[in-house]
């Protein structure tokens, strides 16, 4: 059986992250489901030659245009109990160990994204996390 072309293979990644987005999923799944392992990149574009030439295409553009456009309008999370910050800022600079920084590299490095993307990926799911709690504290974590 005849492999197909990048372009036939790009169209379909293009269909698929419509449908996607058609359904109402949130960023964090849209990219997982791209471009996470066993994400729909990394099977039909599995060797590094195929991924480079995706990254080509027009539709790998149209691609990072509809998921651009998840982040235009942040989500507007609730005012937590004893928080009297109700915004958070767009843009917020912080300082972390270099051993974080190389392991949230690699991570996002694993998930086909990059860093800034896998930050806010992360820090998404655990907002949602926080706004699902019915007590208005954050969880309690297990130590190791």
């Amino acid at each position: 059986m005849a492999k197909r072309s990048i372009g036939v293979r790009a169209k379909e990644v293009l269909a698929f992250a419509r449908q996607l987005l058609a359904e109402g999923n949130t960023l964090p799944d849209v990219q997982r489901a791209l471009f996470g392992m066993g994400g729909k990149c990394g099977l039909l574009f599995p060797t590094r030659p195929e991924r480079s030439a995706f990254l080509k295409t027009d539709e790998h553009r149209q691609i990072n245009d509809l998921l651009a456009d998840l982040y235009i309008v942040p989500p507007q999370l609730p005012p937590q109990k004893g928080n009297s910050l109700d915004w958070v800022p767009e843009d917020l600079h912080i300082r972390l160990p270099h051993r974080t920084v190389r392991a949230l590299r690699a991570q996002a490095q694993a998930e086909h994204v990059d860093l800034d993307q896998y930050i806010v990926m992360k820090l998404s799911e655990l907002a949602q996390i926080e706004v699902a709690s019915d007590s208005g504290t954050p969880p309690k974590r297990k130590r190791a």
